[in-house]
């Protein structure tokens, strides 16, 4: 072809045109299962095994704002359903069944599977092969006020196509505390430990509050005859704010140079720094904000 119109070729194909078509075919087909199957079960482990308190199905979805993605799943309501919805981070919730079926799946004695116990422990490691175990091992997930009920099932073997025909051969239940912590999202309560913001912007966000509790602890140290409140109304500053800045400016020095060096724990934001209820010993600062 040139310029829209069609030639006939000066020499003999390299392959035939059926043959041309048929590799075309599975190469579109292959592309089609890696965008539906491989790509969903990395993102979405849980997809079709995880229940809310009300037995509706909890559907994964992401957001994203910047450069931060938030994974979650949420209850799946019918439009006449008034019920709040329940949402619990990803990464929350699938760290959690992936520890709690790793450790049932290490006792042979909770299973007579065809594997190995240390070879399911593997599988269930293998960031291409967890998702498939938990299908085969997960009967289903229910995420109640404060628990979780794992109710797990005889390991299907690999060669089983349609493990969810075996979804009621249900051989043990665990039952897990869980009581993640709540962060509101878009006005919605989400449960599980927010996702951390993009590392540079974040560490430069806490440095720079850091930056800021030390010159409000230098305005108050200026005006000793005057209180918190005074001081803030001559400069027209919050007062809570500047309260919590001031109790900001005693940070643990070794928490200072853990965020400086971008040691962060998952979640800690500015505003969360800022509106911790930090304790005065440096140790249970530590505690508090997750550094140890």
């Amino acid at each position: 072809m040139h310029k829209g119109n069609t030639y006939p070729g000066e020499h003999e194909p390299i392959v035939d045109e059926d043959l041309w078509n048929d590799v075309q075919g599975k190469l579109a087909g292959n592309a089609a299962a890696r965008k539906t199957k491989v790509n969903m079960r990395h993102s979405a482990l849980l997809a079709g095994l995880l229940f809310d308190a009300e037995d509706r199905l909890m559907v994964f979805s992401h957001t994203a704002k910047g450069q931060v993605r938030y994974r979650y799943y949420a209850s799946r309501r019918e439009p006449d359903d008034k019920r709040p919805a329940t949402r619990v981070t990803a990464e929350t919730i699938e760290q959690v069944v992936l520890d709690q079926v790793g450790k049932w799946l290490r006792v042979p004695s909770n299973h007579q599977s065809s594997m190995h116990a240390d070879e399911l422990s593997d599988a269930l490691s293998d960031d291409g092969r967890r998702h498939d175990v938990l299908r085969r091992t997960v009967g289903s997930i229910t995420m109640e006020d404060d628990r979780l009920a794992l109710r797990l099932r005889q390991p299907m073997p690999e060669r089983c196509t349609d493990p969810d025909e075996h979804r009621d051969d249900i051989i043990s239940e665990i039952i897990v505390p869980f009581r993640p912590e709540r962060w509101v999202r878009d006005r919605r309560d989400v449960y599980g430990a927010a996702p951390a913001a993009s590392p540079d912007r974040n560490t430069h966000a806490l440095l720079k509050l850091v930056l800021k509790a030390f010159d409000a602890q230098a305005l108050v140290l200026e005006n000793p005859a005057l209180s918190i409140a005074a001081i803030a109304a001559s400069r027209k500053m919050d007062r809570r704010q500047l309260g919590r800045l001031v109790k900001l400016s005693w940070l643990s020095p070794s928490i200072i140079e853990r965020i400086h060096a971008g040691d962060i724990p998952r979640g800690l934001t500015r505003s969360r720094l800022l509106e911790a209820d930090l304790p005065l010993d440096w140790d249970e600062q530590e505690r508090v904000l997750g550094f140890c």
